[in-house]
Formats: C-alpha cells, structure tokens, sequence
C-alpha cells in the first residue's frame, strides 16, 4: 500500500526527497509565525508570487492570510 508521500511525488512530480524539505521548512516557517507576539507584514519586493514577510519573527505569509489576519486585528479593536 503506498504511503502519503509517494501519493505525493506521484501527483506533484517532485521526488521524495523535495516534498520532504519542503515539508521542513513550512514546519519552519509556522514556528516563527506561532513564536511572534504581533505580526507586522510587508511585501517581499523580490518575490512574484506576492508573499509577505513579518518584519517582527521573518515568518512568510501569501496575500490572503495576511489580510484575514489584518481583518483579525481590526476587529478585535473594535470591541
């Protein structure tokens, strides 16, 4: 019976070895976001894919959690 990761590699077309460090760094990446006591987001201006980094922890995030998480704070100042 295959595993997860082979599923993966099928469908992805990326080897084993890839989706593993891949998988790593978004483990990475969630800690720093988690470890951050308040987010401030700014475009990464040398990406394309509109990614934006915090400028607090260097945690990553795309466009539309970062303004769910802006949505976040201003409803939260409005009580």
């Amino acid at each position: 019976m295959p595993d997860t990761l082979d599923i993966l590699s099928k469908m992805s077309k990326l080897r084993k070895d890839k989706i593993k460090e891949i998988w790593e760094q978004v483990k990475v990446n969630s800690a720093l976001l988690d470890s951050c006591s308040k987010h401030n987001f700014e475009l990464m201006k040398d990406r394309k894919d509109r990614r934006y980094k915090c400028t607090n922890c260097n945690g990553e995030l795309d466009t539309v959690n970062v303004i769910w998480y802006n949505k976040g704070l201003e409803h939260g100042t409005k009580q």
